[in-house]
């Protein structure tokens, strides 16, 4: 992809909206510009593109109230601090996810309030282990997730799997053990079965970490059915080895030489 290219054009987009006095196309080439620069790794010139969108979409937004204008904003926001995030400014990230927050908050954009509580979860996680901070994060993602999108089945339970791991990670065996089995509980409910094979994993994974052999082997036996059921050949190659694994540690030889 030449990105080079696409700044060019980014640019004088900008500068033919700017005579329109299109705000919403200006808003636009800003956005993009600061996404090119990102993928050239040119940090400090995605981050003056980043933060020029937010600041004439906050002018859009202001001159005109709409729905729409308001997503386009919060996008630029979220844009902005996983650029930070990337260039490992954390403080930086988190004032922006913060702030992309409030802005859903602001304008009752649910969705988005859900994808920042993810947004600050993970930054808790990966940046600090800052382990109840990210739970506490994911569990207002989680929140409200289920009040608005309780079809988007994957994404909560994906939350609930950061959940457990964190907890495991935080030796709080049993809160991991509840988080886990209400993903593996939720997937049931919605009929999701990757999700479920997902958890499932995961559920087997913990209790192989925490030496309950019994409990992993019943999981991933149902992961791997469904694996198969949904031909992922992958993940069944790895629930396999897992499975294996697992009843060498179990001291179950041949059923382990068996998978």
């Amino acid at each position: 992809k030449d990105y080079n290219s696409a700044i060019r054009w980014f640019k004088q987009s900008d500068r033919d909206f700017a005579n329109a006095k299109s705000l919403f196309g200006r808003g636009y080439a800003q956005h993009f510009m600061g996404g090119a620069y990102s993928n050239l790794s040119k940090d400090d010139e995605a981050v003056a593109a980043y933060t020029l969108a937010i600041a004439t979409r906050k002018d859009l937004l202001k001159a005109e109230p709409d729905a729409s204008y308001a997503n386009d904003l919060f996008t630029s926001l979220n844009a902005l601090a996983t650029q930070y995030k990337s260039m490992a400014k954390n403080e930086e990230s988190l004032a922006m996810y913060h702030e992309a927050l409030q802005h859903a908050k602001a304008n009752l954009v649910k969705s988005s309030v859900a994808d920042a509580w993810w947004s600050i979860g993970i930054l808790y996680d990966e940046a600090w282990k800052n382990y109840p901070k990210a739970i506490e994060a994911y569990e207002s993602a989680f929140t409200e997730f289920l009040s608005i999108q309780v079809n988007d089945s994957s994404s909560a339970i994906t939350i609930k799997r950061n959940i457990a791991n964190d907890y495991n990670k935080l030796k709080k065996r049993e809160e991991s053990k509840q988080a886990i089995g209400e993903a593996v509980s939720l997937a049931r409910t919605w009929g999701n079965l990757p999700a479920l094979a997902y958890a499932l994993d995961f559920q087997g994974f913990l209790a192989k970490d925490n030496k309950d052999y019994s409990q992993a082997i019943v999981s991933y036996q149902e992961a791997e059915k469904i694996y198969t059921q949904l031909s992922n050949t992958e993940k069944l190659i790895s629930v396999k080895d897992d499975f294996a694994n697992t009843y060498l540690y179990a001291k179950k030889y041949p059923q382990a030489e068996a998978k």
